[in-house]
């Protein structure tokens, strides 16, 4: 997904972005501070499976079925 940003974002302008970034704005969203984000991580962590990087670079994630895909 990050990878997928970066790209759109390396696509478009500048104009673009701070066009695209007015609008957002003008829909008075107000998402969650860092701090809150942070917070969420810190409680829900040990709930969302566990990781593991060996040296090879692969990662092993557990459980797999609490994972749900995201739309491309």
């Amino acid at each position: 997904m990050a990878n997928k940003l970066k790209e759109l974002l390396e696509q478009m302008s500048q104009v673009q972005f701070d066009q695209e970034w007015s609008e957002i704005e003008n829909l008075g969203m107000k998402g969650p501070s860092f701090e809150e984000m942070i917070s969420f991580f810190e409680i829900t962590q040990s709930s969302t499976g566990s990781f593991e990087i060996h040296s090879d670079l692969s990662v092993d994630v557990s459980p797999k079925s609490e994972y749900i895909p995201l739309a491309a």
